[in-house]
């Protein structure tokens, strides 16, 4: 055993220090700790774990994977400790990292194959230990280059149902190319059988690489598309909100100009000692002013302000009794197309509730407020007590509604970092929603 043995063995094994830096970089900033000495920390035990394993390996004359694989097991066992996101995204990464160094891996086989074709798979590599290099700093590459497109498929799309089951498709194609590992170099170069080898691992790698390519561009649509939904929503409601206050100043308007009129007139009636008239002049003066001042302020938020309001109309008009407590100020670092979209769902999501259930029974408790840079929303609604879960989560009860909406609520809090949780008894459906607004 030289150091030239011991080096070349540890190069087998540094192969886990670019894959823990590609794993780490989409999801670093969820960290649960300083994620620069976090990362110095895993580099560094895996340079002085590379160069043991490779002693150890030569000393006892064992097989790579006999080191890798329990050396991988633990750095999976930190990458899910210290990073606080889903662990369906986070596995997802995890395998998809793995995926590309088995390309890499078998590519080493392949060359020592094509070069040494009566050597020994359990032999030292060179010539193939190289070119598993070429390709992991070609992923690496690709990686940094395509990192923001990355980390927004983690940070933004968080439809549960694709993430639980997208790791298959990585999954399936390392253990194809685990498959594919020849157990004797000789047998890969009878005939044509290295050109199909080759062929076959090729496709693979188109097809992993297409595969990544069409879950960002799919996810990238649909997200789009709800978000311009939600701001078509939110327009839609401004709009109407706009048309409300149109009308209010009109109104208002209106009665400055009839004021004077009322006045002169009621000053007639007191003179001729009309008291009946005079009461009535005026009872019906204040019933149109009530009915010109009918629109309500909840809050200081704008746009808020507008949502609430209309599906505040939406459910007295539906004859349902409402308990509205917000109290949010102008300017919060919520976005108002997700504060909007977020209270919208709620909402709508309680009026529908509301609407399986006699009218005496109908009602909505909705109280949101700041504090402390975080919003706090809590809502109760009456229903009819039916619900629909899969895997323990709500799922839809109407063609177009109830889960859609909740799906769109999670989205938004965990946008925010935030925490959501639904909840029901045989009456009421609840609903605790926190943001954080400071996402430092």
């Amino acid at each position: 055993m030289n150091i030239i043995q011991i080096l070349q063995s540890a190069a087998e094994y540094a192969t886990l220090i670019p894959a823990a830096i590609m794993c780490i970089l989409p999801v670093q900033h969820h960290c649960k700790v300083n994620k620069n000495v976090l990362l110095g920390w895993i580099v560094t035990g895996l340079a002085i774990a590379s160069v043991v394993c490779g002693i150890i390996k030569i000393k006892f004359a064992l097989d790579t994977n006999a080191l890798i694989l329990p050396l991988t097991a633990i750095c999976m066992a930190i990458y899910f400790t210290f990073y606080k996101i889903s662990k369906q995204k986070l596995w997802y990464v995890f395998v998809s990292v793995i995926a590309m160094f088995s390309f890499a891996g078998l590519s080493s086989y392949t060359v020592e194959a094509h070069i040494n074709e009566n050597g020994k798979v359990s032999d030292l590599q060179t010539y193939g230990l190289i070119a598993q290099w070429v390709i992991i700093i070609g992923f690496f590459i690709a990686t940094i280059i395509f990192l923001p497109k990355i980390k927004w498929l983690i940070d933004d799309y968080h439809l549960e149902n694709v993430w639980k089951y997208i790791w298959l498709v990585p999954t399936l194609i390392t253990v194809a190319n685990v498959l594919m590992v020849p157990q004797d170099y000789a047998t890969v170069n009878v005939g044509r059988l290295f050109e199909i080898y080759i062929v076959v691992d090729a496709s693979f790698l188109v097809f992993y690489v297409l595969f990544q390519f069409m879950l960002y561009t799919i996810a990238k649509a649909v997200t789009d598309k709800a978000s311009a939904e939600q701001n078509a929503q939110m327009l839609g409601i401004q709009a109407t909100e706009y048309s409300i206050l149109k009308k209010y100043i009109e109104d208002t308007s209106r009665l400055r100009h009839d004021f004077r009129q009322v006045a002169r007139t009621s000053v007639r009636l007191a003179k001729s000692n009309d008291t009946e008239s005079l009461i009535n002049l005026l009872d019906k003066y204040n019933a149109s002013v009530e009915d010109s001042h009918s629109q309500k302020i909840f809050c200081e938020h704008n746009a808020l302000n507008a949502i609430v309001g209309y599906y505040y109309d939406e459910a007295l008009q539906n004859n349902i009794k409402c308990s509205l407590s917000i109290d949010i100020p102008a300017n919060i670092a919520v976005a108002d197309v997700d504060i909007c979209s977020l209270v919208g769902n709620l909402l709508d999501n309680a009026i529908q509730g509301c609407m399986t259930i006699g009218e005496n029974e109908r009602q909505i408790s909705f109280k949101a407020d700041a504090d402390n840079g975080d919003i706090f929303v809590v809502m109760t609604n009456s229903f009819d007590g039916y619900t629909k879960k899969k895997n323990g989560k709500y799922s839809s009860t109407k063609e177009k509604g109830f889960g859609i909406g909740l799906e769109s609520i999670k989205t938004t809090v965990n946008r925010y970092n935030g925490y959501v949780n639904f909840y029901n008894d045989r009456k009421n459906f609840y609903t605790d929603i926190m943001l954080k607004q400071n996402l430092s």
